[in-house]
This record gives structure tokens, C-alpha cells and sequence, in this order.
């Protein structure tokens, strides 16, 4: 009898045992600079995006920006125009969708008076969350 009162109490217990939480997916780290402008770019949710485009005495990029945040979600920037750090964001894909990451050159004697008018280059990447 004591053998079957502990094998039920050995069954009950198993029942309850909490089976392990197939593991996630690991996020990826995507690095962006100048020279992926123009590229469309593949990445599921919970990726992150890190940009560096290059900054420069007397003009460089602004810092870059998400068109869509609900989808590509900018946590964090530094330098970029006007100071002489390169422009550098993070950013995480946060759910399904399209979103540009942008910016655009800048130079101080754009806002002089005369001013100059050197050319100055728009930078886009397009970014799918799938």
C-alpha cells in the first residue's frame, strides 16, 4: 500500500514541475555607417541598430533619426552637429514595419552671413521589422 501512496504522490508532483521556456531568440547588433545609405535592411523585433556617420570641424551630420519610432525606436544619441563628434544613435526594432533612419549634412557657414554652399549629403537607410 505504501508503494502506491508514493507513486501517486510522485505523479502528482511531476504534474506540477514547470517544463523550461524555449529559449529567444538572441537579438543582433547591426552597425550602420555613411556608407550604407541607400540599402534596405531586414531585421526582426527586438534587434538593435547602432549609426556613426562622421562629424568634422566645421560640419559633419546631425544626429540620425527614425521616421517611424513605433517601429524603430531612436534610446539614445550623441554629438553630431554642431559640435565636431561624429554622430552616433542607437536604435531598437520594436515591432513590424517600415522605418528610414535619416540625417543630413550640416556646416557652420551655412548659417553665416555670407553664407557658403557646399553640398551636402542626406543619408537614409530603409528598415523592414519582420
Amino acid at each position: 500500500m505504501a508503494a502506491v501512496f508514493r507513486l501517486v504522490v510522485i505523479s502528482a508532483l511531476a504534474g506540477s514541475l514547470a517544463l523550461p521556456a524555449a529559449a529567444a531568440p538572441a537579438s543582433t547588433t547591426r552597425h550602420l555607417h555613411e556608407s550604407d545609405s541607400g540599402r534596405t535592411i531586414h531585421v526582426p523585433p527586438g534587434d538593435k541598430l547602432t549609426v556613426q556617420l562622421p562629424g568634422g570641424s566645421g560640419g559633419g551630420y546631425h544626429r540620425p533619426r527614425s521616421s517611424n519610432e513605433y517601429v524603430v525606436d531612436r534610446v539614445w544619441s550623441a554629438g553630431g552637429y554642431p559640435s565636431d563628434a561624429d554622430a552616433q544613435a542607437n536604435f531598437f526594432a520594436r515591432h513590424r514595419g517600415k522605418s528610414d533612419l535619416t540625417s543630413i549634412t550640416d556646416y557652420l557657414c551655412l548659417h553665416t552671413n555670407p553664407r557658403c554652399l557646399p553640398p551636402q549629403k542626406q543619408w537614409v537607410v530603409h528598415i523592414v521589422v519582420d
